[in-house]
């Protein structure tokens, strides 16, 4: 209860000394993480000045035994797109290592069209075409290895959380999120599921969340409201 009040008195305090100013300073986005409680995108498009870009291309790189440069997979994922990847499949150092890997060519398609669906475009057929391939994808996955357990609850999550499917979320991260070892992934993983807290009017459990991460802009936009 002690807890809640202080959390409570540091939100007003903040609104009532500025209505105008934010309360936190903005994000290091160079080694913050940030979970914004809008919709996925932003969260998305941030990850690559994040940790989170790195955390993504250290797993590909020990995923791959080394094989392929470290910079040639980060250069990879800076720019990836669905339109082109197979293409890159053909041209690509670190996409041809995954040639003969069929379940990472899907979980990367289905990645890839999540991207194109929650991008900021006025094509929004378009967005929701990708928003059913990335779904559809999803589900074909099959058996997933052990390698790839908690990544595939992350893109479980984030396809949830852009079909505002709450109980599924939660359900994800109660079998699968709670699991992760500690680090960026789970930390990720938190940040949707703080999404699903919130959307429950579990404002005081959603913003602790988003406190432990440091994510200043998640717990802006609740003191904002």
């Amino acid at each position: 209860m002690m807890k809640r009040f202080v959390l409570l008195l540091m939100m007003c305090t903040c609104v009532f000394q500025n209505k105008m100013k934010a309360c936190f300073s903005a994000p290091d986005w160079d080694g913050g993480t940030s979970f914004l409680i809008i919709k996925p995108y932003s969260t998305d498009e941030l990850a690559y000045r994040s940790s989170m870009l790195e955390e993504t291309v250290t797993f590909w790189y020990e995923y791959l035994k080394h094989k392929v440069a470290v910079d040639e997979i980060r250069d990879y994922f800076k720019s990836a797109d669905i339109d082109s990847f197979k293409d890159d499949m053909q041209k690509n150092a670190f996409l041809k290592q995954l040639r003969n890997d069929a379940f990472a060519q899907k979980y990367l398609t289905a990645c890839l069209q999540l991207q194109a669906a929650t991008q900021e475009s006025w094509d929004y057929d378009r967005r929701e075409s990708m928003k059913s391939e990335a779904a559809k994808s999803l589900r074909l996955l099959g058996n997933v290895p052990a390698a790839f357990e908690y990544r595939v609850a992350l893109l479980q999550m984030r396809v949830y959380s852009f079909q505002d499917d709450i109980a599924k979320l939660k359900q994800v991260w109660n079998t699968k999120g709670k699991n992760c070892p500690e680090g960026t992934l789970k930390n990720r993983l938190k940040g949707y599921y703080a999404q699903a807290l919130l959307q429950e009017k579990q404002t005081f459990e959603a913003f602790d969340i988003y406190a432990q991460l440091g994510d200043e802009c998640s717990m802006n936009m609740i003191i904002s409201k």
